[in-house]
């Protein structure tokens, strides 16, 4: 059966898998430089966004996820903190 999926996208050296459906899996080795260059001042956001075809947001995703905050939905739900609240009845 031949392959049908695209080839990778190179950015910065890196080589970026696309997935059969066409999304790019963005290794964490790729994310940490990409952060680690921005914060240097060696590489700028729009940089970013126009070489790897990908969404602002989506960076600074990659910046929350680096710093441990939570991201998805799933993510928001486990790190929630909730307190029982009691109402007197009168």
């Amino acid at each position: 059966m031949p392959d049908t999926s695209s080839p990778p996208l190179q950015a910065f050296g890196f080589s970026i898998t696309v997935a059969p459906a066409g999304r790019r899996v963005w290794p964490p080795r790729f994310k940490r430089f990409v952060l680690e260059k921005m914060d240097a001042g060696e590489l700028t956001l729009n940089q970013i966004t126009q070489t790897c075809g990908v969404s602002r947001s989506y960076v600074c995703q990659w910046r929350m996820q680096a710093q441990g905050k939570p991201v998805t939905a799933t993510e928001w739900r486990a790190k929630a903190r909730f307190a029982e609240v009691m109402v007197p009845e009168d």
